[in-house]
């Protein structure tokens, strides 16, 4: 922020896709039963209860993969259920890529790593996750990182379907700023899929820095008066400008959201709340919202008034309670405005 102030973080994150080509390609995963490696068995049983047999088709296959991989996560036996799976667990109708999880703890990552000849397609990405300062408070300004979609892929090609973009704010505005661009390396690996030797072809670049005009600190204080103020049941808005350069100090819209949970697994429960939300907090008040500028835009027209000569300090107005102005295209015809009193004073 203006006073150097980090306002958001990177984090290392690491991650799981499933590689649907991959999967078909190659099929390493030793041979199981489907009957006792079912994806809800393995879910909560240990797969050393799984016996290897002789034969084994896809979807076989796949359900394995999913049930163990669930088993690892401390997920139940319906976890990848909403990501794109069929019931069926036929492979060939999925999408190329899905993502399976991301921002796992390390030893997860360890355990998935150790079993990855067992895991056909299944692919351990690394990766970064926003930590913001104040989420909630400058939820709208920064805005928030997520994956990568279908539709993000076909306007910019040159990203990976693992990837993180900023989708909202100036997460999204500054997002190939902040970005960098990332490296590339041929991996050589053994028959167990463990990485032997890797050779760089070409380097990573570090995303610029960007330092923002807005106090951080100022921007949360606003937050919490406008939350206190209003009990949480009505929206609201800050805008403060510093007077001698009009640089924005503050760009709050009130209610806000947690931007760090867009970092994280957010659940359509969770997605669903936000949504549904009468208040609206995905709604930016500060720069989208309308409303009436009331007798804080009086300072501005005296100011200009004055500015051009057209008063002067010593200049005194009779209000009646309200204006009324000529119709220039119509004569004898003119518009009453009315002040906030019905019949003036």
């Amino acid at each position: 922020d203006t006073r150097g102030k980090p306002m958001v973080e990177n984090v290392p994150s690491f991650g799981l896709i499933f590689d649907k080509d991959e999967f078909l390609k190659g099929q390493r995963a030793p041979q199981y039963s489907s009957a006792r490696c079912s994806l809800h068995a393995l879910a909560f049983a240990s797969s050393s209860a799984c016996r290897p047999e002789t034969k084994q088709n896809p979807r076989e296959a796949l359900d394995f993969v999913l049930g163990d991989l669930a088993r690892i996560l401390g997920k139940d036996g319906h976890f990848f259920d909403g990501l794109g799976f069929p019931s069926d667990r036929d492979p060939y109708g999925l999408p190329s890529r899905i993502v399976l999880a991301h921002d796992i703890p390390v030893e997860k990552v360890a355990e998935v790593s150790a079993r990855l000849d067992a895991l056909p397609g299944v692919l351990i990405v690394e990766s970064y996750r926003r930590i913001y300062t104040y989420p909630h408070a400058l939820a709208h300004l920064l805005g928030f990182t997520a994956k990568m979609t279908e539709h993000d892929l076909q306007s910019q090609p040159d990203l990976r379907y693992e990837e993180t973009i900023g989708k909202t704010g100036i997460e999204q505005y500054y997002d190939k700023v902040l970005r960098g661009k990332s490296g590339k390396k041929i991996i050589e690996v053994n028959s167990k899929g463990i990485e032997t030797r890797f050779r760089m072809t070409e380097e990573l670049q570090e995303g610029a820095p960007l330092k923002l005009a807005v106090d951080s600190e100022l921007q949360q204080i606003a937050y919490d008066i406008v939350q206190r103020f209003t009990g949480e049941t009505k929206g609201a808005s800050v805008v403060m400008l510093d007077p001698r350069s009009g640089a924005v100090r503050a760009l709050m819209s009130f209610p806000g959201f947690d931007t760090n949970r867009f970092g994280a697994t957010l659940t359509q429960k969770e997605f669903d709340e936000l949504t549904q939300n009468p208040l609206k907090p995905f709604f930016n008040r500060a720069i989208g919202g309308e409303f009436p500028s009331g007798s804080t835009f009086k300072p501005l027209v005296a100011a200009a008034a004055l500015e051009e000569k057209l008063i002067d300090p010593k200049k005194k107005i009779y209000d009646e309670g309200y204006i009324e102005i000529p119709n220039p295209y119509r004569p004898g015809e003119s518009a009453v405005f009315r002040d906030w009193k019905k019949h003036g004073l």
